[in-house]
Parts: structure tokens; C-alpha cells; sequence
């Protein structure tokens, strides 16, 4: 299980203030025309910074029924694999993201 590292630090850590303050960038998002998404680009930064951009993009995706999400991010420190695979489910403040391991094994082979 991958542990919330930034709990506190780039979004809220108490759950409910983090759940209220995502519901309400959300209210902010407006949508034009809803459309059939292949993927998304979403930023990444603290809550502060970037979260309502990244509502913009999960609110335009928020009716539709996924399997799997793919999340590509980046290496950060420089160090290690530039491309990391990982089968590990993560702790959110809202719950657990379970990982999709039956495709890490299919298509990345761990």
C-alpha cells in the first residue's frame, strides 16, 4: 500500500474539508459539451495552484464508465527509472485507489 506522502502539505488533510473543497471546484467547472473521452491531461500541483484546472478535466469525464484509469506522471527527483509501473494500491484521503494489478500483469508483465 502506497501511503498519502502529501497529505496536508498540497491538499487538505482533514477528509471532509478536502471532500467539500473538491465538490466545490467541481461546482466551478463548467462543461460546454460533453463528449466521449479517449483521456485527459490534468494538472497535477497543489489544490491551490492547479485543482481547478483539474476539475475542468474530471468534470468532463465525471458521466462516464471507466475499467481502468491510467495515471502518467513524472519523475520528480531524477533519480531511479525514467518509467515506473505500479501494482501497489494507494491510500487517498478519500479511500483507497485500488490497482488495477490483473492489467499491470498483462500489459507491463510485473
Amino acid at each position: 500500500m502506497r501511503k498519502a506522502v502529501a497529505s496536508g502539505q498540497f491538499y487538505p488533510s482533514d477528509k471532509m474539508e478536502l471532500k467539500e473543497k473538491i465538490e466545490n471546484m467541481l461546482k466551478k467547472a463548467g462543461t460546454k459539451e460533453e463528449k466521449k473521452a479517449f483521456g485527459i491531461i490534468s494538472p497535477h500541483a497543489g489544490y491551490e495552484y492547479s485543482g481547478q484546472a483539474a476539475a475542468f478535466s474530471y468534470k468532463a469525464i465525471s458521466k462516464q464508465k471507466f475499467d481502468t484509469f491510467i495515471i502518467l506522471g513524472v519523475n520528480h527527483s531524477g533519480y531511479g527509472n525514467r518509467i515506473a509501473v505500479s501494482d501497489e494500491d494507494f491510500e487517498i484521503r478519500l479511500g483507497i485507489a485500488e490497482s488495477d494489478k490483473e492489467f499491470c500483469t498483462e500489459v507491463f508483465n510485473i
